[in-house]
């Protein structure tokens, strides 16, 4: 089966992290492409094999018209910034079109080796329609998805996932980070077609860093999220 990564960036953000994924994409050797989407103009990033930019509000119209509608909204903490996360899912939808399965990396990561044909499916079985680190009481971590775009049931995902916000649905949730959207998603799905929508719930269930205890990805991708950013390698993943 097809298989290939996505992430999304902006020249910013590349400079202050981006660049890092990417590199460590090109020296791990990754078998397969990753689609950047990008929310500038991608002749400001640099040319690597396999990498592949995509501009975001060309492909996804609706992502602009979203982010302009609500760009101007009040927002007390990173839980209510529906924008901010909002060029995630766009992009996760939109790379959808590719089928195969389709694994998101938040662009704060790092590549540590190249991950090879069994890990990956491992991650995404072939009879699941999403895999994702599940942590219990609390929002799914996001830093890491798998869809399995060659399911039945994976096409209705993305239209529920996307229409949250087109029609913006998503302000009617208790938070708007794509953690949240993402898990709205999942419970329709599970809600509305019980027999037919597989999940694999990945790592220990617990809180914290969850996918840096994660034994079958740690190998693998290192989520330097949130104050790890400046750290060659997450804390937590250097202790496991």
């Amino acid at each position: 089966m097809a298989k290939h990564f996505v992430t999304t960036m902006n020249k910013r953000l590349f400079d202050k992290y981006g660049k890092d994924l990417l590199v460590s994409y090109m020296n791990t050797n990754q078998k397969y492409p990753i689609y950047v989407y990008v929310e500038d103009d991608i002749q400001k990033y640099p040319i690597i094999k396999n990498v592949i930019y995509v501009p975001l509000f060309k492909e996804e119209p609706e992502c602009e018209n979203f982010v302009r509608r609500n760009k101007n909204k009040e927002v007390a903490s990173f839980m209510f910034d529906g924008v901010r996360f909002s060029y995630k899912v766009f992009a996760q939808c939109n790379a959808s079109k590719h089928g195969g399965k389709m694994y998101y990396v938040d662009g704060d990561s790092v590549f540590l080796k190249t991950m090879e044909d069994d890990v990956l499916d491992l991650l995404l079985p072939d009879k699941v329609c999403t895999s994702f680190y599940f942590r219990k009481g609390m929002y799914t971590e996001t830093g890491f998805i798998g869809f399995n775009m060659e399911h039945k049931m994976m096409k209705d995902f993305i239209e529920y996932y996307r229409n949250l916000y087109i029609d913006d649905t998503i302000y009617d949730l208790a938070h708007y980070t794509d953690c949240h959207t993402f898990d709205r998603t999942r419970k329709i799905m599970t809600q509305k077609f019980t027999e037919d929508y597989y999940e694999k719930k990945l790592g220990d269930g617990g809180t914290g860093h969850i996918m840096a205890r994660c034994n079958l990805i740690h190998d693998y991708l290192d989520h330097r999220k949130g104050k790890r950013k400046s750290y060659k390698n997450s804390p937590e993943w250097l202790r496991r």
